[in-house]
């Protein structure tokens, strides 16, 4: 994410909220949590992550640009970052291939079955 701002107007507007009237209910809470929407860019954060970091999209997201995942991995260490796709929307915790795609980052950072279970079959 460039801006966080950019998703909070993509969440709003798909919601079929209009921004201008959500856009000073988004700033309130950025005062609150202590963080301007207008400048906060998670992509700038990666770059200081110390431990494994995997970015993972739906391919058919609609709240994000479908690059976001690549650029919030670009941004770091390419040892330790990297970025995978599925064939969903912005968030699916319940994908069978988001799974497949968690399970497979871990056991490559930290040896086959560091899950503790197997993923899911197809």
């Amino acid at each position: 994410y460039d801006a966080i701002e950019n998703v909070f107007k993509n969440v709003a507007t798909s919601s079929g909220l209009a921004w201008g009237w959500t856009r000073p209910i988004f700033r309130l809470a950025g005062v609150i949590a202590a963080f301007d929407l207008q400048t906060y860019r998670p992509v700038d954060h990666v770059a200081k992550l110390s431990v494994p970091f995997i970015a993972i999209q739906g391919s058919h997201d609609e709240l994000v640009h479908p690059s976001s995942a690549q650029r919030l991995a670009g941004a770091g260490d390419a040892q330790r970052c990297t970025y995978a796709y599925y064939d969903g929307p912005h968030d699916d915790p319940s994908h069978r291939e988001l799974h497949q795609l968690i399970h497979a980052f871990v056991d490559a950072q930290c040896g086959p079955c560091a899950t503790g279970t197997p993923p899911p079959s197809k």
